[in-house]
């Protein structure tokens, strides 16, 4: 019989965490006491790694090879993550003993509620696997999932057992931690309701779309309503104010980050809702001044026409992993690209290789092509060239803006059952003048949340999850009756 050991990340502890958790002085605490039944615990803190300004998952590993000196199953958990459901746990220990498995994980539950158990025997290929993984941070961006994905390049070289959830929630995407704002506010919601394992969980099924929405966590904000080019998939040449020189002002820019930051704590900014971002003369500062926040990331999608010299050069000095963009490139072929897109394909391909050139902005770059029905024939083709330069690519489904817009494609990828749109969950979208619709298709206006700075972003968004909870209860204004965004999830 293998020792077994318990590995608790406190790498990062947010405040959220550092406050009371039901009888406990904090999360840490309450994660101790529900692991007592396992005699050594070992916690990994800033402390333990002293030498390192940046602490990789290469690291963790290192310092977990170096603890351990004889066989150990090694149970990870992470400290701010207390809803961690002991029984399943003791269950998954005694399988891995059983059948002598190197890598045990549960699937189907809520990320935060059960731990991630490994054989001390693959901790030397985990770490050369860490060594070689584009992701230094991997223990950060998948950190209930990071030694399979580690793994997950050769898989049939380990032997991995899996615990499955009698009821499948991963589409949910719940996540019981509090590591920010958001989880540690939804997380209380579960705690109010009675939820604090996987059995009361299980027993509360029925609540966990109304407990599972916390705050916005992804604000498109329409910075200029001028484009140079009119798609065939894009709404925004049928509106009023289609390229007539409006702009949002850096003023009003500012004082909704400085709302969001204070609502949210940490959310994404996209700065392309209707229209191309660079073609607003201060997008050098829009980008500047985003990042300037810590807690905030910022995403824009863009045709890659209108980028000035000075603008691509704060682009690549902004170069961070907070900073992700999206090029609508659609063809490498001229004469397909001028057909769904229109004029000024040099400028583009010159955008493209400008962000494979770099680097730093290569890794958080992704090229996109929406699906058409008329253009089905060339999508192969496209694939394939840009997988040969570049490996992030995004095929989009073509939507109609709730039938705004032409059917252009019958492809259909609606789930069975209709759920509540996730838009309406996690989005909060911002005009010109900083009035909030109901979401990104509402792009007449139809349902005006209100405007900001005139109302509070807690007015607008308890606006907003009446709508939510009407899509619960099966009623949809007409708006949303006629739209197939809703399982969309984005970001």
């Amino acid at each position: 019989m293998n020792k077994v050991i318990a590995v608790i990340n406190q790498l990062e502890f947010s405040s959220y965490a550092s406050q009371p958790w039901r009888d406990f002085a904090n999360t840490y605490e309450a994660l101790c006491h529900k692991l007592n039944f396992i005699k050594e615990i070992y916690t990994l803190t800033p402390q333990t790694f002293t030498q390192k300004a940046h602490i990789t998952t290469y690291d963790i590993l290192k310092e977990m090879q170096a603890y351990i000196h004889e066989p150990t199953i090694i149970v990870y958990v992470d400290a701010q993550a207390p809803f961690l459901d002991i029984e399943l746990l003791k269950k998954m220990i005694q399988t891995t003993q059983q059948y002598h498995s190197q890598y045990h994980f549960a699937e189907g539950y809520p990320l935060g509620l059960c731990a991630q158990i490994i054989h001390s025997s693959i901790l030397g290929d985990l770490t050369i696997l860490a060594q070689e993984h584009q992701d230094a941070f991997l223990y950060k961006t998948n950190k209930y999932t990071f030694f399979f994905e580690l793994l997950r390049s050769k898989l049939n070289d380990f032997d991995i057992e899996t615990t499955l959830s009698p009821i499948d929630l991963r589409e949910k995407r719940i996540e019981l931690s509090y590591d920010n704002k958001n989880n540690a506010k939804i997380a209380e919601q579960f705690v109010k309701a009675g939820i604090f394992d996987a059995t009361t969980l299980l027993a509360n099924i029925a609540k966990l779309d109304q407990l599972k929405v916390g705050l916005p966590n992804y604000y498109p904000i329409q910075i200029t309503a001028n484009c140079p080019q009119e798609c065939h998939y894009c709404p925004a040449p049928t509106l009023p104010n289609f390229n007539t020189n409006k702009m949002m002002d850096i003023a009003l820019y500012k004082k909704i980050l400085e709302k969001i930051v204070a609502f949210s704590g940490e959310a994404i900014i996209g700065l392309s809702l209707l229209g191309e971002p660079a073609l607003h003369p201060e997008i050098a500062s829009f980008i500047e001044i985003t990042l300037a926040h810590p807690s905030l990331r910022l995403h824009i999608e863009t045709s890659g026409i209108g980028w000035s010299q000075s603008a691509r050069e704060t682009l690549a000095q902004s170069a961070s992993p907070r900073l992700s963009l999206i090029l609508s490139l659609d063809s490498l072929d001229r004469r397909e690209y001028e057909t769904m897109r229109g004029e000024k394909f040099e400028e583009a391909i010159d955008f493209f290789h400008f962000m494979l050139e770099n680097p730093a902005l290569k890794e958080r770059f992704w090229v996109q092509r929406v699906r058409l029905e008329a253009q089905e024939a060339g999508l192969q083709a496209f694939y394939h060239q840009i997988k040969e330069k570049h490996e992030q690519i995004i095929i989009q489904k073509y939507h109609n803006y709730a039938g705004l817009l032409p059917s252009q494609n019958d492809i259909n990828i609606k789930p069975l059952t209709r759920s509540g749109c996730w838009a309406l969950q996690r989005e909060m979208s911002i005009y010109l003048d900083g009035s909030v619709h109901l979401c990104r298709v509402d792009v007449s206006k139809k349902h005006d949340l209100g405007r900001i700075p005139e109302n509070s972003l807690e007015e607008i968004w308890q606006k907003q999850q009446e709508f939510y909870r009407s899509h619960l209860m099966h009623d949809y204004p007409m708006i949303c009756a006629n739209c197939e965004e809703y399982y969309i999830y984005t970001f």
